[in-house]
């Protein structure tokens, strides 16, 4: 009996051993974990600052390109339509351009039909005011696509700098009646805008404030948009 209780000791003592190699493992393997996840949890807490400041930055941004848009969305009062705004802020090398020639502000629009329309111009000499030319839906023209000039001088749009001419125009659309009037591109331009073999003869403006308009549609017209 004392064989069996030693032989029972001594395979307790035996499986002791094993349970202590394995807790052993065990615990060294959680060890080495630990050391690995303490860099991860750096990386994790740096992640955190990183994100919070890439999301400021975000705000930022979001807080800046609202302002910008409230800026370029000009609204006349009582207007709930927001009115195109075109700034052309620029420099120009001295050899690149041909100083006291003409310049033109070019522009091309489309469904200008319901209410006169008008454009405000900054320059370096002031500010003024023309007309644009409404389309004569009697004539057929509804939904006609136009282009239109305006002659700039050379000092209303540059100011002379050391290398060259530093050019400033601001092109603000007073139409705040006008629910259809869409615009496609404007330009400051040393030509007149063409849009081809299309375009009509250039009828006589308004009244010497006016908008000398001298666009046209292809032959098929076009659908006003609603």
């Amino acid at each position: 009996q004392i064989n069996e209780l030693k032989a029972q000791r001594d395979n307790l003592i035996a499986q002791k051993t094993e349970l202590t190699g394995e807790f052993n493992a065990k615990k060294a393997q959680i060890d080495t974990l630990k050391i690995e996840r303490t860099p991860l949890i750096d990386q994790r807490e740096a992640f955190k600052v990183s994100r919070a400041g890439i999301q400021t930055n975000l705000d930022t941004l979001n807080a800046e390109i609202e302002a910008l848009r409230a800026e370029s969305e000009y609204k006349p009062e009582g207007s709930k339509i927001p009115q195109p705004v075109f700034t052309f802020d620029f420099a120009v090398d001295q050899g690149n351009i041909v100083e006291d020639s003409p310049l033109y502000f070019n522009m091309l629009f489309a469904d200008y039909d319901v209410k006169d329309a008008e454009i405000l111009f900054t320059t370096a000499n002031g500010s003024f005011t023309r007309q644009l030319t409404r389309q004569q839906n009697k004539n057929g023209f509804d939904g006609w696509v136009q282009s239109a000039y305006v002659e700039l001088g050379f000092d209303e749009v540059f100011t002379a700098t050391e290398d060259g001419f530093d050019g400033l125009v601001t092109a603000q659309i007073i139409a705040p009646d006008e629910p259809y009037l869409a615009f496609d591109f404007a330009e400051i331009s040393a030509a007149q805008i063409s849009i081809g073999d299309d375009a009509t003869d250039i009828p006589e403006p308004v009244s010497i404030f006016g908008l000398l308009v001298f666009g046209a549609v292809s032959t098929c017209g076009l659908k006003k948009r609603k």
